[in-house]
């Protein structure tokens, strides 16, 4: 292959973000090719200064760097066919949207053509482009990123990540969750406020005070969750929990839909019942894990879910009458029954007037839900029952039969 300087860059994929990258390239005085398989979304590059290739082969080969700006790895893939073997000796950095494993793989297919590859994701809109605002984060070698430093901060803050390949794809998706989290969370309050005819300008300055304030915790949480310990410093997840009680019935009464807070209150009694009460929000983290829960084989009709167990105990749990009631529609069927060593009931109404008076009977005593074992239809698993972080007064064991996502029988054994 002939040397070419290290400024030459050629562009694959013309859209919004790939405009974008070529612009802020040839601003920079870098020389530009481009390809796109529909040509005309090269002219407003052509009148900056930027060479059209007839071909992805073409284009890769008039640069040492390529950058590619497609819609997913598939396209990138179906972009080379069939001039891939223009890749080698090449570095070839994907800014395609993706997961992980696509992104590893997309290396292994780059490499066993002779590529150097970096996969990378693009933090930012258009506009910010060729600003520092713009965040390109970039995992595969070192190396890679090293020498190519002056062309790839042209772009925004190169980011380097690490030597595994997946590494950007995870950032990005954690990053869209923070995102997506925070902005739905904001409109829950947004439409909160509105049932008082409080204007989303007037809400959003304290709004921003929260998220402040909550990003604040952050460094702490992350100490918590790398060791593995969860000293309440600030509130118990009992704590957290009756807040978030609190928000459900207030959404719930002003006609706010409460999926949101109930997803957040699924996931603390679902920690509670697994032992963390009286511990910090961040042992939570246990709950993001798909395989704690149900074990044994749960494929087939009907398969137990494995948090319908979790949903079960932490109806009795919850105290609020009108929560309680709620997750209890959720989680039987009209007519489910139950039935214990000390009584029979019929009905989602009998079954929640039974949880109810063993409230009463033990004020402050929580169900702790033990490991679940289940197959098509059924469930089991052990309980115990006493104060939050104190030892079990009682324990015992509880099957649950499943129709169509929901408890149809529940029989209750005593130890």
């Amino acid at each position: 292959m002939t040397s070419q300087p290290d400024s030459d860059v050629t562009i694959i994929g013309l859209g919004l973000m790939g405009r974008a990258l070529a612009g802020a390239l040839l601003k920079a005085g870098n020389r530009v090719t481009v390809w796109n398989r529909t040509a005309a979304k090269a002219e407003g590059l052509l009148a900056q200064g930027a060479l059209l290739a007839d071909s992805a082969g073409n284009a890769v080969k008039a640069s040492p760097v390529t950058i590619a700006c497609v819609s997913d790895y598939r396209a990138l893939q179906q972009a080379f066919t069939p001039d891939s073997a223009e890749l080698d000796g090449r570095l070839l950095v994907n800014l395609a949207s993706g997961d992980s494993a696509q992104a590893r793989e997309m290396a292994r297919w780059a490499e066993r053509r002779g590529a150097r590859y970096l996969d990378g994701a693009i933090m930012a809109v258009p506009a910010t482009v060729g600003t520092a605002e713009a965040v390109i984060l970039l995992s595969g070698p070192k190396t890679a990123v090293d020498r190519q430093r002056a062309v790839l901060d042209t772009l925004g803050t190169a980011t380097y990540l690490g030597a595994d390949h997946g590494l950007s794809a995870l950032y990005d998706a954690a990053g869209l969750s923070m995102m997506w989290g925070v902005l739905n969370a904001w409109l829950h309050g947004v439409a909160l406020l509105a049932t008082a005819d409080i204007a989303a300008a007037a809400y959003t300055p304290f709004a921003v005070q929260m998220a402040h304030g909550t990003v604040g915790w952050l460094a702490g949480y992350a100490d918590q969750v790398d060791s593995g310990t969860y000293p309440p410093d600030d509130a118990t997840l009992a704590t957290h929990a009756g807040g978030m009680a609190h928000l459900v019935e207030e959404s719930e009464r002003l006609g706010v839909d409460a999926k949101l807070p109930r997803l957040f209150m699924s996931l603390v009694d679902r920690a509670i019942s697994a032992g963390h009460a009286g511990e910090s929000y961040p042992a939570l983290i246990e709950q993001f894990d798909q395989g704690a829960g149900m074990t044994g084989d749960t494929d087939g009709p009907g398969g137990c879910a494995a948090d319908l167990p979790a949903a079960y105990i932490s109806m009795w749990n919850e105290r609020n009458p009108r929560s309680r009631q709620s997750i209890g529609a959720e989680v039987f069927t009209p007519d489910a029954y139950y039935v214990d060593p000390d009584t029979s009931a019929q009905g989602r109404r009998a079954i929640d007037t039974y949880v109810a008076g063993w409230q009463e009977r033990f004020p402050g005593f929580v169900f702790t839900l033990g490991e679940v074992t289940g197959h098509h239809d059924v469930a089991h698993f052990g309980w115990t029952f006493g104060p939050p972080g104190g030892p079990p007064a009682a324990s015992g064991v509880d099957v649950l039969v499943i129709e169509q996502d929901r408890i149809s029988r529940v029989c209750g054994f005593f130890d």
